[in-house]
């Protein structure tokens, strides 16, 4: 079946060629795609001064980290470096313009139907950026020259010409590791602004198609002469693209994964009937398409000749019936019939003496002559189809492709990077998905990617792609993009505090090399190196910290939600009586708390619009919005407040087995103070009990960037006092591996216990379940590059 042979799923495993570049045998399809034969007409030009930069070919491996007392540890090992290892000579950055897409565009704000064309509004944009790819091996026994997977960016709202220029760093490291990567140019999306992004999302899939057509027909320029991207052909490998997008860009990423499986194509019937509807919208960009409408006529009857007739001055009679009875007493013996002949000569005159008579005059009215005119019968808008063919050619114009003509893409790995929602982003299955979150983000300040998160992290039984979050503590919205500005907010995040946690450009550059890329060539290239990483249980390397700094793991909180055949959920607080009895059926009990300090909320939708609760929401849990503070995630969650030691969460686990499974995982957030630990124990059907320390294998349960120790998270640190109730909070992943619970039967456990030692606090929870995170894996074989 179509569908299920490109749903674009990845589930972690190890692939079983010995290459990352191993080409993929063909996948045989229910339909024939339909490419055009000809090559694809546009224009690509050598960026001056964008030569590749220097290989490191050494490195690029991770380091394993074993414990001699085999006791269990927090990190296997430490994850590789982005930046070494390279494996492939990268062309410098290409200037593309391959014409213009038809599309449509959504604005049925504040609801988005992405199945309803006829609700939409057509839209031309053009298909230009940068592209950059490998030209020839690092070394003699590197891998063959292709084909490359693809990886696409695409910015957001900025008000740049060059935002897509902001992306190069990135694009440098994974070229050179063999991939091709597209920055996308959407600055005509901005014009036109579009809150649902779905003109983003068809710019992504319009982007695929013409690098589509490269790959089988090569590029030429328009005098027919092959162009610098005709290199391509043959060397893109539309089985393995991933796609990143940033702020608007991000939910243009939702998007195109929704639009992927259900295209909406356009055809010059609906330019023409556009172009008819309203010429004047294409006429700044497009004028020679507007030039070849000729608008509308509407019936107009005919008109009769009349000459120039003057209506003489008059007298208002009630107007000067006041006047005359206020001045009549001063004009000595003057009737009203003798007054109205003056008044009418020179108003004025007798006017400056009485002024109320001047208002009694009714000026003379002239009726200028009427020329005679002929009947104007209707006539509807007409398009001259020679003008319309050539402007069509000039612009080098083209349709996006229906669902019948495009095979859908295989979207390995989704990247959304501090993306928006507006109610648009439910339903991104099958696609290796993560949200990062800057925490200092001032753009887009209620993190919106955590609803994104939220409401797409469990997926139906069918879909096997993971899920990710990743909340960047110090980040701000811009610095991802070396074409933006600065963006922080808040008191917390200023840079010109002496103990700023807020990061420089350079560093968050750092960071997002290292998230943005293993995360793709991870998922879209099967480097496997990368694996333990986004399983949650690598350390950052010395790359992705600040300069100067060897370990950061604190900075950035990443949480990982397996598919439902690597998970058993315990509780997720979903049902209406989940304060009583968890997702397999076993009682769930609170003890500890402040009376009233017990709630469970239901998923928001988000935008401000409250959760249903099991009972008055508690104000400091209420979705924060827009703002420098508050608690900004929507999951279905219980909000738990005690003010004395040993807050006590416990459920009956019914015999569970955690055969399978390696970990336990649940998410919290810390609403007050700053930090929380977590006593977690384990009880088997035996009475055997094994207690873990949260803190020694998270940094979840603090909201500054500090590491664990020396008191830290039981006790707050003296510089972050000033914090507390003035920083965003969000449920933060939490993992235990299973091996820490030494002694007991994980076949056949009896009973959960999370106990809270802080004197108080305020926490949200939820998400607790055991899940397969690949820690009881052998070493990972590394993956070619």
């Amino acid at each position: 079946m179509l569908v299920g042979a490109l749903s674009g799923c990845n589930e972690d495993k190890t692939p079983a060629s010995g290459s990352t570049f191993d080409v993929p045998a063909p996948v045989a399809i229910a339909e024939k795609l339909i490419i055009s034969e000809e090559p694809v007409v546009g224009t690509a030009t050598e960026v001056p001064e964008t030569e590749p930069k220097k290989l490191v070919t050494d490195g690029g491996k991770a380091t394993p980290l074993v414990d001699p007392a085999g006791k269990a540890a927090r990190f296997t090992e430490v994850a590789p470096s982005t930046t070494d290892g390279d494996t492939f000579v990268p062309s410098g950055m290409i200037d593309y313009d391959l014409g213009n897409l038809v599309s449509w565009s959504n604005d049925t704000w504040p609801v988005i139907d992405f199945r309803k064309p006829t609700d939409n509004e057509l839209f031309i944009a053009p298909i230009k950026g940068w592209i950059q790819y490998p030209v020839a091996a690092a070394e003699l026994e590197a891998a063959q020259l292709g084909p490359f997977p693809v990886i696409i960016f695409e910015h957001g709202m900025g008000d740049h010409e060059t935002s897509y220029k902001g992306y190069d760093y990135l694009s440098e490291e994974l070229v050179s590791h063999g991939y091709v990567v597209v920055s996308i140019h959407a600055g005509r999306n901005n014009a036109m602004g579009d809150a649902s992004s779905q003109s983003r999302g068809q710019l992504i899939l319009g982007t695929l198609d013409r690098l589509r057509q490269i790959d089988s027909n090569g590029q030429i320029d328009s005098d027919g002469k092959p162009g610098l991207l005709n290199a391509l052909q043959g060397k893109l490998d539309f089985t393995r693209v991933g796609i990143m997008g940033h702020s608007r860009g991000g939910q243009g990423v939702s998007a195109a994964i929704k639009l992927n499986l259900s295209r909406l194509g356009t055809n010059a019937d609906n330019l023409q009937t556009a172009l008819k509807d309203s010429p004047t919208s294409f006429f700044y960009s497009y004028p020679d398409l507007a030039a070849a409408v000729t608008a509308e006529i509407k019936f107009q009857p005919a008109v009769e000749a009349t000459p120039e007739t003057v209506e003489p001055a008059t007298i208002d009679e009630a107007k000067f019936a006041l006047a005359f009875e206020k001045y009549g007493p001063f004009l000595q013996g003057a009737t009203a019939d003798s007054i109205k002949p003056a008044l009418l000569k020179a108003p004025a005159v007798l006017g400056k003496l009485f002024p109320f008579f001047a208002d009694t005059v009714v000026p003379e009215v002239t009726h200028p002559a009427v020329e005679a005119k002929p009947e104007v019968k209707a006539a509807p808008a007409s398009l001259d189809k020679q003008k319309f063919d050539a402007a069509l050619k000039k612009y080098n114009i083209y349709y996006a492709a229906g669902k019948e003509a495009a095979e859908p893409y295989d979207f390995k790995a989704a990247f959304m990077l501090a993306p928006t929602d507006f109610d648009g982003n439910l339903g991104l299955n099958n696609v290796p998905l993560v949200n990062l979150l800057p925490s200092c983000d001032g753009d887009v300040a209620d993190l919106e990617g955590a609803l994104a998160y939220d409401h797409n992290r469990f997926g139906p039984k069918t879909d096997t792609a993971p899920r990710y979050q990743i909340l960047v503590k110090g980040a701000n919205h811009d610095f991802y993009n070396r074409e933006w500005g600065n963006d922080r907010v808040g008191e917390y995040c200023s840079e010109t505090r002496h103990d700023r946690i807020s990061l420089s450009r350079p560093n968050q550059e750092r960071n997002g090399l290292f998230l943005i890329n293993s995360f793709m060539r991870y998922h879209v290239g099967g480097e496997q190196k990368f694996a333990a990483y986004w399983n949650g249980h690598a350390q950052l390397p010395e790359a992705a910290c600040e300069k100067g700094i060897k370990t950061c793991d604190e900075r950035v909180m990443l949480t990982v939600q397996k598919s439902d055949r690597k998970r058993k959920l315990i509780q997720r607080f979903e049902k209406a009586d989940s304060l009583h009895r968890n997702q397999l059926g076993g009682a769930i009990a609170f003890s500890g708390l402040d009376s009233g300090g017990l709630v469970r909320c239901d998923m928001s939708l988000g935008g401000g619009v409250a959760s249903n609760c099991s009972s008055p929401q508690l104000p400091e849990f209420k979705y924060a919005g827009w703002g420098a503070s508050g608690f900004l995630s929507v999951a279905d969650h219980a909000e738990l407040i005690w003010s004395q030691p040993n807050a006590v969460i416990k459920t009956d686990l019914t015999g569970l087995s955690a055969k399978g499974m390696d970990s336990l995982t649940f998410r919290i957030a810390v609403v007050h103070p700053i930090g929380q630990e977590v006593l977690v124990t384990l009880t088997d059907n035996a009475g055997k009990t094994a207690t873990v320390t949260a803190s020694d294998f998270s940094d979840a349960l603090y909201n500054t960037p500090r590491k664990m120790g020396d008191g830290i998270p039981l006790v707050d640190h003296i510089d972050d006092e000033q914090w507390i109730g003035k920083l965003r909070q969000l449920l933060n992943m939490v993992a235990i591996p299973l091996k820490a619970f030494e002694g007991i039967d994980l076949t056949s456990l009896k009973e959960l216990k999370l106990v809270f030692p802080k004197e108080s606090g305020k926490v949200a929870i939820t998400d607790i379940e055991l899940q397969n995170l690949g820690r009881d894996k052998p070493a990972q074989k590394l993956a070619k590059q």
